[in-house]
């Protein structure tokens, strides 16, 4: 199934299921009543694939190519395992599943992340509006934080920054936990959690368990409701780190 010319928008309202190939070569392939697939999207460099509806990756689907899968509305289920070595861009509606899902170039501009299996290289947070952050999520390489709020509530939530990954907090933003149950997002962070630009207050409304390293370049890096620095922490930097908390544990040589 290909698009392969025009630069606009070519819309399928139908349920699509995939196990060949999904081709946008120029412009917009919106599909906007989902579908299953366990085929491949492959996107050329400047086109986009808009996913809209009920949508399941199962196990084996592919996002390929230069060009970027956005998820626009609906749910997108990741069931199986399922990788994207292009852009795969959150905008909107609900990004789910138990399925591992393994993104080289995410992209988070709105919308709920929900699922339990999502690994990252390259992480982008942008846009005004507030991401909805209710599951677990795993980033190995750079992440890089430059606009609008990280929200969490009542269903509990993990974020894992491997001793690879750097996450690049480049405002005055907030992870902002919004819950009324008493629930409380976790932040494990073994390589590098960093302020780098801002000269105001950077807020972290979660647990963070450090292992690794907090670099506050700029302003002041808060941390709210836990704060736990574990054997092998570093402290660098000319910012500060306020804490703001009634727990602050402090396990080995810091």
């Amino acid at each position: 199934l290909r698009k392969s010319s025009g630069d606009g928008t070519a819309t399928i309202e139908a349920r699509v299921n995939n196990s060949g190939v999904i081709d946008t070569q120029s412009g917009v392939l919106a599909l906007t009543f989902g579908g299953n697939s366990s085929g491949t999207f492959q996107i050329s460099s400047a086109a986009a694939t808009q996913l809209n509806g009920s949508h399941i990756p199962n196990e084996g689907a592919q996002f390929t190519g230069e060009g970027v899968t956005q998820v626009m509305g609906g749910t997108t289920t990741v069931t199986g395992s399922v990788t994207a070595d292009g852009g795969f861009q959150l905008a909107g509606g609900v990004l789910t599943g138990t399925g591992a899902f393994s993104a080289e170039d995410f992209i988070w501009t709105g919308g709920t992340y929900s699922g339990s299996g999502l690994t990252t290289n390259s992480l982008e947070i942008s846009g005004p509006g507030n991401k909805i952050f209710s599951g677990v999520l795993e980033t190995q390489g750079l992440t890089e934080w430059q606009s609008g709020s990280i929200v969490t509530g009542n269903t509990a939530s993990t974020w894992n920054n491997t001793a690879t990954g750097v996450w690049d907090i480049q405002n005055n933003l907030i992870f902002d936990n919004v819950s009324n149950n008493g629930t409380i997002a976790v932040i494990n962070n073994a390589g590098t959690l960093r302020k780098s630009s801002g000269d105001g207050i950077a807020t972290i409304e979660a647990r963070v368990n450090n292992s690794g390293v907090i670099d506050v370049q700029s302003g002041i890096l808060r941390s709210v409701l836990g704060l736990n620095l574990s054997e092998g922490t570093q402290i660098t930097g000319d910012g500060k780190v306020l804490v703001n908390t009634n727990t602050l544990a402090l396990d080995g040589s810091i």
